[in-house]
């Protein structure tokens, strides 16, 4: 992971799914400004998650996540 802040109960976290290959879901999120409305939110904390699936594996291949400040 890259921050070392955890999500905590009632934190927002806005996550996107993403088949295996390069992890642009972090990048989508960013992009279309999908986290914009629950920015400034009173007592929550906001996270960006990025999921990458395998469809073959039928697995979760790998997770990438931000803390927005």
């Amino acid at each position: 992971m890259p921050s070392g802040i955890a999500p905590r109960p009632g934190d927002v976290t806005v996550p996107v799914l993403t088949q295996a290959g390069d992890n642009p879901a972090l990048v989508q999120i960013q992009a279309r400004g999908y986290s914009a409305k629950y920015r400034g939110l009173p007592n929550k904390g906001l996270f960006e998650v990025g999921l990458v699936f395998d469809p073959q594996a039928r697995n979760l291949t790998q997770a990438d996540w931000v803390a927005v400040v």
